[in-house]
Formats: C-alpha cells, structure tokens, sequence
C-alpha cells in the first residue's frame, strides 16, 4: 500500500521553503533588521485602514485623528464602511502625499518579491501598510520593523489595546499577507510629504 501524503503538511513544507528563498534572496539588499517607532493608536468600528494612516502620519510629524483621515478618503464603493487602500490614497493625495499601493501575488514569487520590497522601505524608515487575512472582510495594520536573527516582522494593530504590537514569524506573516476578497498580496508604501 502507499503511503497517503498530508496534504497540510506538504503546503506548510512549501512554505518554509518560500520563506527561507525570501530570506535568501533579501540578505544584501537590505540591513538584518529595521524598526520604525510608531505610537499606537486604538481604531474604532471600520476604521482600521484610516487608523494605519493615522499612526503613520503622526510618525511623519503630521497628527490627524483616524476620522479625520476617513473624512479625506472619499468612498468609491458608498455601501462599504470600511476603507479601501485606493480611496485613501487619492484623499491623502489631495493633501499632499504621494502613497502608493503595490500588489504581489499570492504565490512563493510573490511573496519573494513583495518581502523585498517591504523591506527596502523599513530600511529606508518608511512603515508599510499591509492587509491580513482575517475573516469575513480582512484587517490592516502598520509593518514596522522585521528582524532576520529572529525571523520575525513587527506589526502595530490598531485593534488591539495599546501598545498593540505583535511580533509575527516571517512563516505567520507569509500565511496571513493577503486579502480576503481576493487573491493578492497589498501593500500601501508610505513616505513623508513633500
């Protein structure tokens, strides 16, 4: 008789394989470790995405409460509470940011290229803006740090009680970095104005 293969097993086999790849290929491109100091900032009902912006902001030297950011970012969908990344780039645009969001694919390439990316810019003192996995509509937090000794990036959550950091194993951030709706990876890559 065969031996039957556990399916879960072999895709979390893949995974590591992914992330050690990533790791490879980044070494070089960018220091072992980036940390971007961010203040936390409890979000309220669907205000995940505009709360990021908040806590980005105010690292930027430019404090805006998250209302005030939701009110900057128009809604191309009205029947959505939430906030999507392209209605809050075009409202920040219009005071003076130029944010842009990149996508990856949900694939080992994907995440490959889009870790790189993330982290030329931590390197850079530049937070990401990502969104997770969280069922049933996704989450956004703030990226901002990683740490190669430890294998692992520093997410701020605007959902959790201050001081809402999280430490996530590049494995666990592998999983959870991609949308709920659809088949990518976001990113919204941050930079002060001007």
């Amino acid at each position: 008789m065969a031996p039957v293969s556990d399916p879960t097993a072999s895709a979390a086999v893949r995974l590591a394989a992914a992330v050690r790849r990533a790791l490879d290929a980044v070494r070089g491109a960018a220091p072992p470790s980036a940390h971007v100091r961010l203040a936390h900032v409890r979000q309220g009902d669907w205000l995940c995405v505009p709360t990021c912006a908040a806590l980005v902001l105010d690292g930027y030297g430019d404090p805006r409460t998250p209302a005030e950011v939701k009110a900057l970012a128009v809604a191309s969908d009205p029947k959505f509470r939430g906030t999507y990344f392209r209605d809050l780039i075009a409202g920040l645009g219009t005071v003076g940011y130029r944010w842009r969001e990149e996508t990856f694919p949900v694939t080992e390439d994907g995440f490959s290229r889009g870790f790189r990316r993330l982290k030329r810019s931590l390197a850079g003192g530049r937070p990401v803006i990502v969104g997770l996995f969280d069922p049933p509509i996704g989450h956004a937090v703030v990226l901002a740090g990683y740490d190669d000794a430890s294998g692992t990036v520093r997410v701020v959550d605007p959902l959790l009680e201050s001081p809402g950091v999280l430490a996530l194993s590049y494995a666990e951030f592998a999983e959870r970095w991609r949308e709920n709706v659809v088949e990518l990876r976001a990113a919204i890559f941050t930079r002060p104005r001007g």
